[in-house]
C-alpha cells in the first residue's frame, strides 16, 4: 500500500506546475522587454563599463526569475533591499551589500519592513488591495 495521491490531486498539481511555468515565462518576457526598452533609451548616454554593469543586472534578474520557487539567494535579497530603498541606487546598494552574508541581509530586510516609524501610505494600502 503506497501513499499515492488521487488522480484529482495529481491533476491539480500538474495544473499548478503549468501555471507556475507560465508565470515564469511571462515574467521573463516582461523582463526582456524592459531590458530592451532600457537599452534603446540609454544606448548613447552610458559609458561601456556602465552599460556592462547594467546588462549584468538584467542578466542576474533573468537568472533569478528562472529559479522559480527555489529558495532565495543573496542576489534575491539584495534585489529586495534595492526595491525597498530605491533612492539608494543599484550601484551604491550593490557596493554596500556585497560584503554582507544572507543572514545579515535578511536582518536588514526585516528592519526595513517592520520599522514602526514608517507607516504605510494610503497608496501602499490601495496597491495591496487591488492586487
Amino acid at each position: 500500500m503506497g501513499n499515492s495521491g488521487s488522480s484529482a490531486t495529481k491533476k491539480s498539481r500538474k495544473e499548478r506546475d503549468a501555471a507556475r511555468i507560465q508565470k515564469i515565462q511571462s515574467n521573463l518576457a516582461r523582463l526582456d522587454q524592459g531590458a530592451q526598452r532600457w537599452t534603446e533609451q540609454h544606448q548613447h548616454s552610458l559609458t561601456v563599463p556602465a552599460r556592462m554593469d547594467e546588462m549584468r543586472v538584467w542578466t542576474v534578474a533573468r537568472d533569478q526569475i528562472q529559479r522559480g520557487d527555489r529558495p532565495l539567494t543573496k542576489a534575491d535579497l539584495v534585489a529586495i533591499l534595492i526595491r525597498l530603498q530605491p533612492s539608494i541606487g543599484v550601484a551604491r546598494a550593490q557596493s554596500m551589500y556585497q560584503n554582507l552574508n544572507a543572514k545579515e541581509l535578511i536582518v536588514l530586510i526585516r528592519e526595513i519592513i517592520y520599522d514602526p516609524s514608517i507607516a504605510p501610505s494610503r497608496s501602499d494600502e490601495q496597491r495591496i488591495v487591488t492586487r
